[in-house]
């Protein structure tokens, strides 16, 4: 499934069913790029750099979610162990 409009090939010179397959995933542009004698290696690296620039977004937005969700806790977890420990040291102090 895509969700934006497809870019113009990057690499010259490959056949059009062969673009459309190395796009799917990285396992498909490298077998596709073993059986492209000329432009395969441009195709591979161009491959390579796609995927890690997708890996690179996903992982940066994973730490967001994660570094927001760490900050919700501690305050969640601030406001409970308030209102835990009031009661607490009001008891350990007769």
């Amino acid at each position: 499934m895509r969700l934006r409009p497809q870019p113009e090939p990057v690499v010259d010179g490959i056949p059009h069913e062969a673009a459309e397959a190395a796009r799917d995933t990285l396992g498909v542009a490298v077998a596709v790029a073993e059986q492209l004698p000329g432009p395969g290696a441009a195709l591979l690296e161009a491959a390579r750099k796609a995927f890690t620039d997708g890996l690179q977004v996903t992982a940066m937005t994973s730490a967001v979610v994660v570094i927001g969700m760490a900050v919700m806790v501690m305050v969640k977890d601030r406001r409970h162990a308030l209102s835990i420990s009031l009661p607490i040291r009001k008891l350990g102090h007769q």
